[in-house]
């Protein structure tokens, strides 16, 4: 397991700000926003987006050994990532999807109670991994029928329109655009529902929106 405190205090910048908020669960998921916006403008250095996929794939590649609260904020970060980051960061991604696909059978619960005989005399822990197996399963789908091309185009695209409604907005007064709202088909409005229900219901209350076994319409 790599050391949370090493990282924070030798890893380089990207590993450093990942570290913060990554094993540390009393960061609320609603204040990740300051975080992975600094991550996402590491990604364009070429050197920084690879140390941080290999972070994540230690993370991922070992759900015994972290948080059901950091394996959840590392997936919402490669989402994040896949919409703002880098294009390295689509092409590291796709060489976790297998890491990524496991994770829908995801039960902290059958995890814990394995690896500590005390839990499960005790009667067992409560399972906290509804939120991972339910993020695990919209990244699958919207990585298994897409490319790598096709989502750097859907990028593209995306952006294209965010420069095009902002400068629409900057003439005639209007809002904002955020490049997540259209990508991929995922509806990112759902996913700010679902983020306050996990932090206002407990991280094992569940997700808002998509339920299990729902297909994600992809491009729409």
């Amino acid at each position: 397991m790599l050391k949370s405190a090493y990282l924070k205090s030798f890893g380089c910048e990207i590993e450093r700000i990942a570290a913060k908020f990554l094993f540390d669960d009393t960061i609320c998921l609603e204040n990740l926003r300051p975080y992975d916006q600094q991550v996402a403008q590491l990604t364009q250095i070429e050197q920084e987006a690879r140390k941080l996929f290999d972070l994540l794939q230690n993370i991922l590649c070992r759900p015994a050994e972290y948080s059901p609260k950091c394996m959840y904020k590392s997936l919402m970060l490669i989402q994040h990532l896949l919409a703002h980051g880098s294009d390295f960061c689509v092409e590291y991604t796709y060489e976790l999807v297998l890491q990524i696909d496991f994770l829908q059978e995801y039960n902290s619960a059958v995890i814990m109670n394995e690896k500590n005989i005390l839990y499960k005399l005790k009667g067992g822990s409560a399972d906290e991994g509804e939120p991972v197996r339910n993020i695990s399963e919209e990244l699958t789908t919207l990585l298994k029928i897409n490319t790598p091309k096709s989502l750097l185009n859907m990028r593209a695209m995306n952006a294209l329109k965010v420069t095009q409604q902002e400068t629409s907005s900057s003439v005639g007064g209007g809002g904002g655009a955020d490049l997540l709202v259209g990508f991929g088909g995922v509806d990112h409005g759902a996913t700010k529902v679902r983020q306050n229900k996990v932090t206002a219901g407990g991280f094992g209350s569940g997700l808002a929106g998509k339920k299990k076994g729902e297909k994600l319409v992809v491009g729409a």
